[in-house]
């Protein structure tokens, strides 16, 4: 049974006593920028079952099996998020698109009708000051343009009957205003991002009390095939061989608007797994290394959980239980497999 390091891919450099030193020179990193910019073209968003996530998936399966080495894949299944375009028309002007935030604990954040009009009011970053300059305009049934880095204040607007968020993009954004956009309940509240030209526009519009014509398809989840891809690297040393480590980068990224999920770090982890897999082949490490690109990370690290149980759990008892089950009738099958998965998470 070969031993096995797993490891996870960081784009860093810092020596022991915390100083970071440049691996190249800055026209060696120029070079690689427009290489990773390369790698990535026709899949910057790569969000779980999008289609740069799966066109990621296509490349990176192509450059293992172009390596000529032992390759190969995981298969599984994962319920993945598919956001509804909505579209907001004020007056003769032409339509503002409006992107759907990521959703609660489940819930997608749709709007109850597919087509409605709406009166649009600006309430800045919620604040006593903002509500003061609103006073007397009624909020039930509105739609509620605010600024981005509001933090958590919006939610206290819920009370007045607010028919949904739409949230005007910041010039820069803080990880705590993201985070404070999502809540763990399964409350769904419409919630929307407008870049910041044409939330602008939306903010002046408002301003004249002018309403919106609304045409929303709802956000949903679906389930899709995807896919843990592997290759390895046979050690040099005929002992050492025997040790494999383990290198794994994710296929697939997320954000606060999975639509504009572009993953820079991911990418470019993605990006330094390639390069191994070059270097590595061209001088094989005395030890075996096996480069893993994992899908759905984002997912509770749903892809590793995959690539740990296919390395780790035995062979014998996979296929005991896969036998067991197909020839249970089709009603408690199910039922068997449902049962099999909470024994499983309840004994991690």
């Amino acid at each position: 049974m070969p031993k096995i390091l797993t490891l996870s891919i960081l784009l860093c450099a810092a020596t022991a006593f915390g100083e970071v030193k440049p691996w190249v020179s800055p026209a060696e990193t120029d070079a690689l920028v427009r290489e990773l910019q390369e790698f990535l073209k026709g899949a910057e968003v790569r969000y779980p079952g999008s289609p740069g996530n799966l066109a990621m998936e296509e490349k990176i399966n192509a450059l293992f099996a172009g390596s000529k080495l032992q390759h190969g894949e995981i298969k599984f299944q994962a319920a993945c998020f598919i956001p509804g375009e909505t579209v907001l028309t004020v007056s003769n002007q032409a339509p503002i698109r409006i992107y759907a935030m990521h959703p609660t604990l489940f819930r997608p954040g749709n709007f109850k009708e597919q087509a409605f009009t709406a009166s649009l009011v600006y309430l800045g970053r919620g604040s006593n000051a903002d509500l003061e300059k609103i006073r007397g305009i009624p909020l039930e049934g509105a739609l509620a343009l605010m600024e981005f880095n509001c933090g958590t204040d919006w939610m206290r607007l819920l009370r007045f009957g607010v028919k949904g968020f739409i949230f005007i993009e910041p010039e820069t954004y803080e990880r705590d205003d993201a985070l404070a956009k999502v809540f763990n309940t399964e409350l769904a509240v419409p919630r929307f991002l407008v870049s910041r030209a044409e939330g602008a526009l939306l903010k002046a519009n408002s301003a004249r009390g002018v309403g919106v014509n609304v045409e929303a398809a709802p956000s949903r989840w679906e389930n899709k095939a995807l896919r843990d891809l592997w290759v390895l690297i046979p050690g040099s040393d005929p002992d050492l061989s025997r040790e494999v480590g383990v290198l794994v980068a994710p296929l697939d990224s997320n954000c606060i608007v999975p639509e504009m999920a572009f993953g820079a770090q991911a990418g470019a982890n993605l990006f330094c797994l390639n390069k191994l897999l070059a270097d590595f082949k061209h001088q094989p490490p005395a030890r075996s290394v096996l480069l893993v690109a994992v899908n759905a990370r984002v997912f509770a690290n749903e892809g590793e959980r995959m690539l740990a149980w296919h390395m780790l759990a035995s062979a014998y008892e996979i296929e005991k239980r896969r036998s067991y089950y197909s020839v249970q009738p089709p009603r408690t099958r199910a039922s068997l497999v449902e049962k099999w998965s909470r024994k499983s998470e309840e004994t991690g």
